[in-house]
């Protein structure tokens, strides 16, 4: 998250020119959270062998909160 706001604040100057730039950071920054979710997921159910069902579950409702919780406390 600090890392977009320092490149959000950098373009800044070039904000009507570039500002796809800005959001193609943030959706590349999304990305790679998201994958980087998924492979610690899967070193946890690989080598510490952890339970698939309350690990799956947790990592879902998570993924749900922030997905809504915006749409909802922007009303």
């Amino acid at each position: 998250m600090r890392f977009f706001l320092l490149v959000s604040n950098r373009q800044k100057a070039y904000e009507e020119l570039q500002s796809y730039r800005i959001a193609w950071f943030f959706v590349l920054g999304e990305g790679f959270k998201v994958i980087l979710a998924i492979a610690i997921l899967m070193v946890a159910l690989g080598v510490f062998k952890a339970a698939v069902v309350p690990l799956v579950l947790t990592y879902l409702a998570v993924l749900f909160v922030q997905i809504i919780a915006p749409a909802v406390l922007s009303r």
